[in-house]
């Protein structure tokens, strides 16, 4: 993925699909401690297109309806405010 180690930071787990997706998507979670976190989703330049505050949470998923967004290429990220895993997200309709 060329992230290295970087998604054994805090998170045993942390996954995206179907990738690609025609815009339904899971994101599945868990983690090694409970916390507060930030899931957001940005476009290719940088835009927020979703951002959900979690509090005290160690283990989850969330369906997710992205069919509103233009194809392309996305970048989901999980951030418990000192460490952040992203995964690429390709939006294929």
């Amino acid at each position: 993925t060329g992230l290295g180690g970087t998604h054994e930071l805090f998170a045993e787990n942390f996954e995206v699909y179907p990738n690609p997706s025609s815009g339904i998507i899971l994101v599945k979670f868990n983690l090694h401690q409970s916390g507060n976190l930030v899931l957001k989703i940005e476009d290719a330049l940088g835009q927020i297109v979703y951002l959900e505050e979690m509090y005290n949470t160690s283990t989850g998923q969330k369906q997710l309806d992205l069919s509103n967004l233009e194809r392309g290429i996305y970048f989901i990220s999980l951030s418990n405010g000192e460490e952040i895993l992203t995964v690429k997200l390709i939006l294929a309709k």
